[in-house]
């Protein structure tokens, strides 16, 4: 995959077909997750997003954005559903390995978009922030400090640092 990464991505994102990009991205993705122990859908998702230059940004940022808004919501929709059935350990933290691995000029682009909320960069940011401030308060009410916690909140702590500012996320007296 390393080696020819870089140019799958770019013929993707130079495709005719908008949402070729998004669609292999999300592929990989939901195979990271739905094989967790296999190093496979991880390295190719790694070469689908690695390598982002200004040219990739500049080029075609409506593609990335489109990618992002479907991946984050992937992840953050099976954080939610990892959580509600206590699933095994790699089915945890698949997602969060999924939104750690998106570069953050991808999470830039969304916040770049907020205030037009095109592609619902809006909506998806304000879920992510939800869904880890969630996470975030049940470990700190469930005081638990085994390795597996300590991991999971390394993990949700990378996260919120690549997409931060959560500037997306609604006040009080504000609707999402």
């Amino acid at each position: 995959f390393e080696d020819n990464g870089g140019s799958w991505k770019s013929l993707l994102l130079e495709s005719d077909d908008d949402y070729a990009y998004r669609n292999i991205l999300l592929a990989a993705a939901k195979a990271m997750v739905d094989m967790p122990s296999s190093a496979i859908p991880l390295s190719l998702f790694s070469c689908l997003v690695g390598n982002t230059n200004a040219c990739d940004v500049t080029d075609s940022e409506l593609k990335i954005l489109a990618a992002t808004v479907r991946v984050v919501r992937f992840a953050v929709d099976e954080l939610r559903l990892s959580r509600e059935i206590d699933a095994e350990v790699f089915k945890r933290i698949s997602p969060l390995l999924i939104l750690r691995r998106l570069p953050k000029e991808y999470y830039q682009i969304l916040h770049k978009h907020i205030m037009s909320n095109k592609e619902s960069s809006r909506t998806v940011l304000c879920e992510l922030a939800t869904v880890l401030s969630n996470g975030f308060r049940a470990y700190a009410l469930k005081n638990d400090e085994g390795n597996l916690a300590r991991e999971e909140k390394l993990l949700m702590a990378q996260v919120a640092g690549h997409c931060l500012p959560f500037s997306a996320t609604p006040n009080v007296n504000e609707s999402p």
